[in-house]
């Protein structure tokens, strides 16, 4: 009789330690490799959002004066898309928050970012410099400008 009993409490100290193991060693991974997968997801929804953005631009500029397109971007929380009159081109920032306290290879400071120059005979006007969250854009041509706004 006293062996059944000492067999049940160490299968239960067993099962005990297997869950404690569960929830310490592999919960921080599976937290992990889910805030990598959520950061990933941001950089390609908002790199998508930007090259949607460029190729609009690039097509209104082959075609003539009057010209008007507009898009619905649809930007995630923590990224952003710049356009820069200055420097011709469109660009987007994304902050990475997967809650780790080391440096991404590919992003600094935890802070991804990538420019698309455009063709140098394109002069760009950008009365809405940036793009967050959800936003109608509106690309058109006049006088020869590409002109992006909102």
């Amino acid at each position: 009789m006293k062996n059944k009993g000492q067999v049940i409490l160490e299968f239960i100290f067993i099962i005990l330690i297997v869950v404690i193991y569960v929830f310490t060693v592999t919960k921080p991974f599976i937290d992990n490799s889910q805030n990598t997968i959520t950061d990933i997801d941001a950089l390609t929804r908002t790199n998508n959002e930007a090259n949607k953005l460029v190729e609009s631009i690039n097509k209104i500029y082959l075609l003539g004066n009057g010209s008007r397109e507009t898009l619905e971007l649809f930007v995630p929380i923590n990224g952003q898309i710049i356009c820069n009159s200055a420097d011709n081109n469109i660009g987007f920032i994304v902050a990475l928050n997967d809650g780790t306290t080391h440096e991404h290879s590919l992003c600094p400071n935890n802070t991804c970012e990538k420019s698309f120059e455009l063709n140098d005979a394109i002069d760009l006007d950008c009365l809405l410099p940036e793009v967050n969250n959800r936003a109608i854009v509106v690309v058109s041509k006049e006088n020869n400008i590409i002109i992006v706004s909102g």
